[in-house]
């Protein structure tokens, strides 16, 4: 993905959790003609049943989880890393046409090219804890240099950024099909 492909994925991203915040922060106002008696139904906010709330993960569990690949990144243990992906991704890597990977395996191939001893080192200098969370995008580290998000109660790696004008591994919501 290039310059302009990442731009519009952070301006849907940031588009997405404006209107995700806007809609849950407001409670929609009486319209003038419901508060002069018209025939209006009003408008009743009701709460999710409790079986269909997703419990955010705590901090202490988010911190653990990015420690865990850190710690696997570290040690160089590839399988390990790779099964905390959430597939299929969408590896931009240079000179390379598109192409999807959809599995751990497929992943181990090109490995190398986005785990580089730059972005290694990186990975290295990050405190697990200093991470930001959003509901839309996910849980971030490094300034959004790595990204995960909970899926099916568990927290799975989504995207990285070694390099955001010609080198990362991306995960977009719906491309499940890929």
């Amino acid at each position: 993905m290039d310059r302009s492909h990442l731009k519009q994925f952070l301006a849907v991203c940031l588009l997405g959790a404006f209107l995700c915040s806007a809609a849950a922060c407001s409670a929609p106002a009486p319209s003038s003609s419901a508060a002069a008696g018209s025939s209006e139904s009003a408008v009743q906010e009701t709460e999710p049943p409790a079986s269909s709330q997703v419990k955010e993960p705590s901090a202490e569990e988010t911190a653990a989880f990015f420690q865990s690949f850190q710690q696997a990144v570290l040690a160089d243990e590839r399988e390990t890393v790779a099964e905390l992906f959430r597939f299929p991704k969408e590896p931009v890597l240079p000179g390379q046409e598109k192409q999807y990977i959809h599995s751990a395996e497929e992943f181990l191939p090109v490995y190398d090219q986005i785990f580089t001893e730059e972005f290694i080192a990186q990975i290295e200098q990050l405190d697990p804890a200093d991470f930001a969370s959003d509901p839309v995008s996910g849980i971030s580290w490094g300034e959004g240099l790595i990204w995960a998000k909970e899926y099916d109660g568990s927290l799975q790696m989504i995207s990285v950024f070694p390099s955001r004008a010609d080198r990362y591994l991306a995960y977009y919501e719906g491309n499940d099909a890929a």
